[in-house]
């Protein structure tokens, strides 16, 4: 069961204790009791508006714990803990975007596809058994509920859109070989060739047939809610995904009529034509339909005239972040930044920023004194010590990465702890090479 409660920042923490006194009391009328451990019942939630650094900082210093009000006397403590993401009925939902439920998803059709690859790359079956054998065991599991799905990012699209572009490939025998001669097509050409149905129309399809179904349904509470609020939602949400897809449904001359409707006059629209969802599966496996579509992200081509060169070698580039990659890369030169900096707390500031990761990234930027005062000061440790606290950290990032977080994610709002600034320095300052 989930409840969505909305408020004010300074007020939604309190909303939130006295809504889940109220469902505990409920239902231990009818003799069953909620289970608050850690991993069961939780609470994610996002602050927007006035109040929100308050609320945020408040929530930190409890340590990510509501306590639950509206209990009688005599009652226990009971505290429910707040999560970045939860697994909602096979879903990972989080107010941080799809990152974790699109990650594991990939995941697993990459593992699944491993275990089939014998099977999927095998001349001798046909190619209609290979897609029923992908649409049936695969994409069942990576497509999982993708219908909830709101907007994803370009970097997240490629990964989904990788994934399944490569079973294609694997059934088709397309794929790259090093050292042989490849005879490769381009992802549009494979699926217009065999009629297949691209990833982001895979999305779109399931999308809008959830929200036909909720039109004909028509469940208590849940399609009221989507309209009344669709106003309210933020660019990238479900709801917004869900007026584009029917923007673009409107192409299709089953639809033509429908172009400038509202999601109320949609809903009126699926009811007085209840055979609408075979249409809109129609016209999302026609050719037309998956032309009209979501392109992969194409590597950005840059021109001839570079503004950043590698000392080292001819390399070219046109920023700093592509230039201390190709260093790391090519040369194995490191950030000398990193040895100025322990821990993840600013020295200059104060500033508590809880990875590593954020204050390296707060002294590069050079927008306060912090990098000049750091400069000033000279390196704290050894190019090997720096690699040890490295080292150290490889498996915290590696977790970070498999839940589809990048380096830098906050793990908590940033503070400035209690002391006395260093007094500032003055004169040239200058990185310390490796």
């Amino acid at each position: 069961m989930a409840l969505p409660v909305i408020s004010h920042a300074d007020t939604l923490i309190d909303h939130i204790a006295n809504t889940c006194g109220i469902v505990l009391l409920v239902f231990r009328m009818y003799g069953m009791e909620l289970n608050f451990l850690p991993g069961k019942s939780a609470v994610i939630l996002k602050f927007k508006g006035v109040g929100k650094k308050r609320a945020v900082t408040s929530l930190h210093k409890s340590k990510n714990l509501i306590r639950v009000q509206k209990l009688p006397e005599g009652f226990s403590d009971v505290f429910i803990g707040v999560v970045d993401s939860y697994k909602h009925l096979g879903t990972q939902i989080s107010f941080k975007g799809m990152a974790c439920e699109v990650v594991y998803r990939c995941g697993l059709m990459r593992a699944e596809t491993a275990k089939l690859r014998t099977i999927l790359r095998n001349s001798k079956l046909e190619f209609s058994k290979k897609i029923h054998l992908i649409q049936a065991y695969l994409l069942s599991k990576g497509a999982f509920q993708c219908s909830t799905w709101a907007a994803l990012s370009a970097t997240f699209y490629r990964r989904f859109h990788g994934c399944i572009l490569g079973m294609y490939r694997d059934a088709l025998g397309v794929f790259y070989t090093p050292g042989a001669v490849n005879d490769l097509f381009s992802d549009e050409d494979i699926i217009f060739k065999h009629s297949l149905i691209y990833p982001w129309t895979l999305i779109r399809m399931q999308r809008l047939l959830l929200f036909f179904r909720l039109a004909i349904k028509d469940p208590p509470f849940i399609l009221n809610f989507i309209l009344t609020f669709t106003a309210g939602f933020c660019e990238g949400s479900w709801a917004e995904c869900l007026q584009r897809d029917l923007t673009w449904l409107s192409l299709s001359p089953k639809f033509s009529e429908c172009a400038q409707f509202s999601l109320s006059l949609w809903v009126d629209h699926f009811r007085l034509h209840p055979t609408s969802g075979k249409a809109i599966k129609a016209f999302c496996m026609s050719p037309f339909g998956n032309i009209v579509s979501h392109h992969a992200p194409t590597p950005h081509i840059a021109g001839l005239s570079h503004t950043h060169f590698c000392s080292r070698c001819p390399y070219g580039c046109d920023s700093d972040q592509q230039l201390s990659l190709h260093l790391f890369r090519k040369h194995g030169v490191k950030d000398p930044i990193r040895r100025y900096i322990f821990g993840s707390r600013c020295p200059i500031c104060l500033k508590e920023f809880w990875v590593r990761e954020n204050v390296l990234n707060h002294i590069r930027r050079g927008r306060t004194p912090c990098l000049r005062q750091v400069l000033l000061r000279g390196p704290i440790m050894t190019a090997s010590d720096a690699d040890g606290i490295d080292n150290s950290l490889k498996t915290f990032y590696r977790d970070r990465h498999r839940k589809g977080l990048r380096r830098h994610a906050l793990e908590a709002p940033c503070t400035r702890v209690a002391g006395p600034l260093l007094p500032r320095r003055s004169g040239p300052a200058r990185v310390a090479h490796e």
